[in-house]
């Protein structure tokens, strides 16, 4: 199985990567503190499915 990973960074101390699997995607994300998270969780209101 081949997929494109693609990483992105709204602020030092978050992270998210995105995986296309062609047909879905899939999303992993984190943060290294509850300060960058909740920038983090800020940025991607609104994006897919409610976490």
């Amino acid at each position: 199985m081949e997929f494109e990973v693609t990483f992105y960074s709204s602020r030092p101390g978050n992270l998210v990567v995105v995986m296309d699997l062609g047909d879905q995607y899939q999303m992993l994300y984190g943060a290294s503190s509850r300060e960058n998270y909740a920038a983090l969780l800020e940025v991607m209101e609104g994006l897919g499915e409610p976490i």
